[in-house]
């Protein structure tokens, strides 16, 4: 019975989400062990290839997004997420968020954080992106800054 399953499944293996979207219920679970997550990329961006997979797309938008308007040559008005009829974000454990995220009904949060969870918004404003275009060079120097705010992260998260 299982290995008759698989082929139809195959989609959601391959795409490797951090989320587990639950289009009858409205829920978005952020998967156990996903310690960061990113707004655009693990859920506006997951979500829409979920919707594209078998028959998903019976099911009404979950997020819609503003922003992105170019301001000056490399400078964009930053992105910001809202999640659309009446769906929620499920957190069993805690986890960082990296981006905005809000509820289209008013008043309501976007998360609902289950006992033991928790969210750590990476955020402080949001309202410009900077476009920057980076040599090699540039991008050592980037995974080099990467790897120390990451170590600081968990040493801030571990006081």
């Amino acid at each position: 019975m299982l290995l008759s399953l698989w082929p139809n499944w195959w989609e959601d293996w391959e795409y490797q989400w951090k989320c587990t979207f639950i289009g009858e219920t409205k829920e978005i679970i952020i998967n156990p062990g996903s310690q960061y997550i990113s707004v655009k990329k693990d859920l506006y961006s997951a979500w829409k290839e979920w919707s594209s997979v078998r028959d998903n797309m019976k099911f009404s938008p979950a997020i819609r997004s503003v922003g992105g308007d170019p301001i000056s040559d490399g400078l964009y008005a930053g992105d910001i997420y809202f999640l659309t009829n009446d769906r929620k974000v499920i957190v069993k454990d805690n986890v960082i968020v990296d981006g905005v995220l809000f509820n289209d009904i008013q008043g309501k949060p976007p998360y609902v954080v289950a006992p033991g969870g928790g969210v750590i918004s990476n955020v402080s404003t949001n309202l410009l992106q900077t476009v920057v275009q980076h040599t090699r060079e540039m991008s050592r120097d980037l995974a080099f800054i990467r790897k120390q705010v990451k170590q600081n992260e968990f040493y801030i998260l571990a006081q």
